[in-house]
């Protein structure tokens, strides 16, 4: 018995172990946050390196960022609940709690909330998984992948706050269409391997990839959600799963299915694939064999996941679907005598996808993928994918959106709590108190900077507009176009990033510009628009991340006219017309174009003007000076006095010989002046060179 046993008890003891956690904690939390804090400051005195911002505008930055380090200082020691969220729709049930749209009180925005229950956790041995789950979101900062906005707890439950994805998930959209096409199946697929590849990078495997944890967006992109709106399936729950291996329990199981049983295995699936999924026990279809076998498993299992989710996708039904989720194990287990393709498939499915397949759903050691996501993107099947422009990529499937609230793409639930939040009234004084202490879960809390909101003066950028907010942008950038183009800062929307960078930068930067251009064209604001010039400045640095189509241009422009967008508002090593203008001419988006004869053919519109001084077309300015130039009065002395010898500005004047013959022919009395300098023209350049 050690000396702690004899002189504390149990109570002390606890409470100490929890202590000890708690400040090993901290002190990991504020030495990252501290770090944190430099990388920002340096990022943005990088930023300040524009040499279009006066010096105001860079002291009004860093005060700006102080200001938010402040803020977010505050924020770390507020004390977030469910009081800060208006609870509105229940979008997902599972074993351990619930997903339900609250709109953010502070914002108004809409954001998914998903709520679980701690002691369950713990009963079910589940406290590592959950820590995980936040761990990854919060970690994995990737456009493929939900976006964590912050974490908290309370005595009962954990709350992850997360980016709404109003598509609905995979698992709906495969009920609705049975079967994707192949060029559908291969969009979706290559950003599920972009996702996976980005969780694989920061060091996380996902062990239970499936349809339900693949979301969409409103304009029909993918991202990978967190570990699931159920749990993994739980093998202690399946009964007898040790005979799993055993030769005599796998003669237990039915016959591999003929082809003619395919179409029955099909409606089956679709009638019971909702209710297996949030079941108890959960869905092991998508699981590899390894893992289910606890033999050690590496990153190599998620991409069996990947294969049996393509399988789904291009079959109707999972590769070892079965009514009982035992089987299913057994069968993934025993995978080479239970996998086959229906005849159907067999006959309609391209070689390239079949192999895809096939080199997914195999041995750990043969699988594809064991060297890098690389091995995947190589594959036939993917090929003519664009990977780096893959989410600027128009979907193949745009989710019905009717309104804001519209859940038409999740399952439908009857909600006991509705306009409630489940446990607390609204604003109750326990939604507020302090946790209990719980060792499992310090930590858990998490409160990302971006949450710090900017002040109208500048700061961080804001999150990248949604397509509700565009027509507004459109208004707003109607009404101060004008104003912004003749500030005294004017207006960086058509500025290359590299340029803005002051990283060296070469005629690209002009196409660049091209891109910005033509995207106000067919769009009718420019593509990183703001009422501040430095948060356009950032916007455009961080163009991966801000250029969006509004719903509107998605849904209406060609696809060779958004691609030409894309590829001309890229990094400046992908840019077209980074060997010449030719790349441009030959794009699609230009076939028809006489380029020889643009300039004698008849434009697609012509100015209205009515006598020779019309100035409709510009801009109408009171002018103090009609009449006279500044600070001369016509013919005066002064006017045609010699200029003052400024080196900076000789060999500014310029004659063209054409515009001095001009000058000189139409006169029948030419003065002594112009001859001489017609003359003069001609002998300068006819004269010998010595």
């Amino acid at each position: 018995m050690g000396y702690e046993d004899e002189y504390f008890s149990e109570e002390v003891l606890a409470k100490a172990k929890t202590a000890k956690v708690y400040i090993e904690h901290l002190y990991k939390v504020q030495s990252q946050h501290h770090k944190d804090r430099k990388d920002r400051r340096k990022a943005l005195e990088e930023e300040l390196q524009n040499p279009g911002l006066t010096p105001e505008q860079r002291d009004a930055a860093r005060a700006e960022l102080e200001r938010r380090e402040r803020d977010f200082s505050r924020l770390q020691r507020q004390r977030l609940s469910m009081d800060d969220y208006e609870p509105l729709k229940l979008i997902g049930k599972g074993a351990f709690g619930e997903v339900r749209i609250c709109r953010d009180r502070a914002s108004g925005g809409l954001v998914a909330v998903k709520k679980l229950k701690k002691a369950e956790m713990v009963r079910r041995g589940q406290v590592d998984h959950v820590r995980a789950e936040r761990n990854v979101l919060a970690e994995v900062r990737h456009r493929a992948v939900v976006r964590l906005l912050c974490s908290f707890q309370d005595e009962e439950m954990l709350y992850l706050v997360m980016e709404y994805m109003p598509g609905g998930d995979l698992m709906t959209l495969l009920i609705r269409q049975e079967i994707l096409p192949e060029p559908m199946a291969r969009f979706y697929l290559a950003q599920t391997v972009v996702a996976l590849e980005a969780i694989h990078a920061a060091g996380y495997i996902h062990r239970d990839i499936k349809p339900d944890n693949l979301l969409l967006d409103a304009s029909g992109h993918m991202k990978l959600s967190d570990f699931g709106l159920c749990k993994p399936v739980d093998v202690s729950l399946l009964p007898a799963f040790k005979a799993a291996a055993d030769p005599v329990a796998f003669r237990q199981l039915p016959s591999p299915p003929d082809a003619a049983s395919q179409s029955e295995q099909l409606r089956h699936w679709q009638q019971n694939r909702r209710k297996l999924a949030f079941s108890t026990v959960g869905t092991p279809d998508y699981i590899a064999p390894e893992v289910l076998m606890k033999k050690g498993y590496g990153m190599e299992c998620d991409w069996w996941s990947l294969g049996a989710i393509m399988f789904e996708m291009v079959v109707g039904f999972p590769p070892f679907y079965s009514d009982d989720p035992m089987t299913t194990c057994r069968k993934i287990v025993n995978w080479a005598t239970y996998l086959r393709f229906p005849a159907e498939a067999e006959a309609s499915l391209s070689p390239a996808a079949k192999d895809l397949i096939m080199r997914l759903l195999c041995d750990v050691d043969r699988r594809l993928g064991g060297h890098g996501a690389a091995e995947i993107k190589r594959h036939p099947f993917f090929r003519g994918v664009d990977w780096v422009r893959l989410y600027e990529s128009p979907p193949p499937y745009r989710p019905a959106i009717t309104h804001e609230l519209d859940t038409q793409n999740f399952e439908q639930y009857e909600d006991p709590e509705r306009g409630a939040r489940a446990g607390h009234s609204p604003g109750s004084a326990s939604s507020r108190s302090r946790p209990v202490a719980d060792p499992n879960f310090i930590g858990y809390t998490y409160k990302p900077f971006e949450a710090v909101q900017r002040s109208d003066s500048g700061g961080q950028l804001p999150s990248p507009p949604d397509a509700a907010s565009q027509s507004e942008q459109l208004r707003h950038w109607q009404q101060n176009r004008r104003k912004l183009a003749f500030s005294t800062v004017g207006t960086p929307d058509y500025i290359a990033p590299e340029v803005l960078m002051k990283k060296g930068y070469g005629m690209e930067c002009d196409w660049w510009s091209l891109g910005a251009i033509m995207f106000e064209m067919v769009v009718g604001f420019p593509p990183f628009y703001s009422d501040d010039p430095m948060t356009t400045c950032r916007k455009i640095v961080n163009w991966a991340t801000y250029l969006r189509f509004p719903a509107e241009a998605e849904a209406s422009l060609s696809p060779a006219a958004k691609d030409l967008i894309m590829r001309l508002l890229c990094d400046v090593d992908r840019r077209l017309g980074g060997h010449g203008a030719a790349e441009i001419k030959r794009h699609p988006f230009f076939r028809g174009v006489d380029w020889v004869r643009l300039y004698e053919s008849p434009p697609p519109y012509r100015p209205a003007i009515t006598h020779e001084l019309d100035t409709q077309n510009f801009e109408q300015y009171e002018d103090p000076e009609r009449g006279a130039r500044a600070g001369h009065s016509p013919g005066s002395a002064s006017s045609r006095s010699r200029p003052v010898a400024d080196p900076n500005f000789i060999g500014y004047t310029y004659k063209p010989f054409e515009a001095r013959v001009r000058e000189a022919k139409p006169s029948p009395r030419p003065s002594l002046n112009s001859l001489e300098a017609a003359f003069e023209a001609v002998h300068l350049n006819t004269s010998p060179r010595h």
